[in-house]
């Protein structure tokens, strides 16, 4: 139960192809990791398959990183800046979104690069409101959990499940953010 990443992937390829000027030279980037998580793995072929087909003048810089923390992205993208300054947007496949966010902050990118990623959590939440982050791909975890659960409910009961159940992806920026998630634990 989840969302289909491939088609995450290439909702954030159309997203970010459609923030640059048509037919531009930008400079893209996309952080990938290499002990390869399929979630991951799909989200980046779909970003790359749409950058490919709709926006084939856009440069696609890839930063393999070989661990999922923010220390590791933030170097990461901090090498990226040194070579590319001036660099239109960045995509996220991964975790690590804190130091993407203080790369970008530490070279004046914030608000100057589009910043693409995933999953609406504490961290996230954080950096969305500060407009650190421009996009989120989630999924609405209650309407995932209900899906999971009725699965769970068709096999107990013997009845006819699903082996797959893709549940609609959703689009977050700063204005369509639900309640904090802090004020939804309260």
């Amino acid at each position: 139960v989840g969302i289909d990443n491939r088609a995450a992937g290439q909702t954030v390829g159309f997203l970010m192809g459609r923030h640059m000027a048509p037919d531009s030279a930008a400079n893209l980037a996309v952080i990938v990791e290499a002990m390869n998580y399929r979630c991951h793995e799909e989200r980046e072929m779909g970003f790359r398959s749409v950058l490919r087909q709709r926006f084939p003048s856009l440069n696609l810089i890839e930063i393999v990183k070989h661990d999922d923390s923010a220390e590791a992205s933030y170097v990461a993208v901090k090498s990226l800046l040194e070579s590319f300054p001036h660099l239109d947007g960045i995509y996220n496949t991964a975790g690590g979104n804190q130091g993407v966010a203080r790369a970008l902050a530490e070279y004046e990118r914030t608000g100057k690069t589009l910043f693409v990623t995933h999953e609406y959590n504490r961290v996230t939440e954080t950096l969305i409101r500060q407009h650190e982050v421009d996009y989120l791909i989630t999924q609405n975890m209650k309407h995932m959990m209900l899906e999971a659960v009725d699965q769970l409910s068709a096999v107990l009961s013997a009845e006819s499940y699903s082996p797959q159940v893709l549940i609609p992806l959703e689009i977050l920026c700063h204005y369509s953010l639900p309640p904090t998630i802090a004020s939804d634990a309260a």
